[in-house]
């Protein structure tokens, strides 16, 4: 394995429109030793002609077209086995880098970090702007109270939950054979990365917002209906807790895990009246009280920290009433207002999204 070697792992599935920036955006900040390894999840558009193309063009390029469409977890986990790398990377197929990433990526060849984390650019281009989202505690942390302190801000700034704006080292990810959930459509990014990050023993966070997350529709903000987001989102707040209590658990960090269990239990609400949503009344109103049923949920709802939005005051307010009905009701008029609308919703798009900062 080479030491200053990087994979560079795409997913890919229809991406014909977008992969070409993708894949040149990385070449032209890689090294002549690295890789790229783009993984076809049997895509039924020209994305195989284009992959084809690009792997003729650059030795650095290696595929694999899938027989089976498995998933993005499934992809990713096939790239591990394909890389060669000492470190490994994510980029989304309509995604790309800028240039500074070349500095990022020199803090895996000059430094022996078992993770390197970094910021986000988030475009829309129907909206004509972009969004930075950087970590303000930068630098080298090695011991447990200094990585605790560094996750929890880069936590609260929503960066923890991606892989793309991470470098891995390859020796831990094979060590502990960690992979990417197969069969988990909420979160499954966040439950590798909380079982990597446990297992590191420095991590490096850089400024650079060097990865460029782009929304080509604004419904990818509020996504689709999912029958199993609940359980998804309970086993997160568990693997956060398990990954902070690894570097030592204080009442910062508890009050941090409990504000992230509010906005993770909001989520769920909210997408139990999502317009695809394939629930009765009473089936809906069974699901809130089985959120409501939840043991440490008043304590969740009580707490004022990191309430930022009107949306999450108001469902704060509401959720512990006894009414069920009254908490169905504003729910439901809270989605149409902050989704459904959508021209309000996109007039106030910068004010929504601003919760990633």
């Amino acid at each position: 394995m080479n030491d200053t070697k990087i994979s560079v792992i795409i997913p890919v599935y229809n991406a014909q429109n977008t992969l070409e920036k993708c894949v040149e955006s990385i070449l032209n900040v890689i090294q002549d030793t690295d890789e790229i390894i783009i993984i076809d999840d049997m895509s039924n558009d020209n994305s195989k002609e284009v992959i084809m193309k690009l792997e003729n063009s650059d030795k650095r390029i290696v595929s694999l077209l899938k027989k089976l469409n498995e998933g993005v977890s499934a992809a990713r986990n096939d790239g591990f086995k394909l890389s060669t790398g000492r470190y490994v990377c994510f980029v989304d197929s309509d995604d790309y880098w800028d240039n500074d990433m070349k500095d990022v990526l020199g803090l895996a060849r000059i430094k022996e970090n078992d993770l390197i984390c970094y910021g986000l650019t988030y475009e829309f281009p129907n909206n004509d702007y972009t969004l930075l989202s950087q970590p303000t505690i930068c630098g080298l942390f090695n011991d447990k109270s200094s990585i605790s302190g560094a996750l929890l801000e880069y936590d609260s700034k929503r960066l923890l939950e991606s892989p793309c704006n991470k470098i891995y080292s390859k020796k831990i990810i094979d060590q502990h054979n960690i992979r990417f959930p197969i069969g988990v459509s909420n979160l499954e990014d966040f439950e590798f990365n909380c079982k990597f990050i446990v297992q590191c023993r420095n991590i490096y966070i850089s400024h650079y917002a060097s990865y460029h997350y782009v929304f080509f529709d604004n419904i990818t903000l509020s996504s689709k209906y999912k029958p199993d987001m609940l359980n998804a989102y309970e086993n997160i707040s568990k693997l956060r807790v398990e990954m902070f209590s690894a570097f030592g658990y204080n009442k910062v960090v508890e009050t941090h895990c409990i504000s992230k269990q509010r906005d993770y239990l909001i989520l769920c609400l909210s997408n139990l009246y999502r317009e695809d949503s394939p629930l009765s009344r009473k089936e809906r109103i069974n699901e809130v009280n089985r959120i409501k049923s939840i043991g440490r949920v008043k304590r969740v709802f009580d707490s004022k920290e990191g309430v930022r939005s009107l949306y999450t005051k108001i469902l704060t307010k509401v959720i512990n009433r006894k009414s069920i009905v009254l908490i169905d009701t504003t729910c439901k008029l809270m989605y149409i207002m902050r989704y459904v609308g959508k021209g309000i919703y996109t007039k106030h798009i910068r004010k929504v999204t601003s919760t990633f900062r």
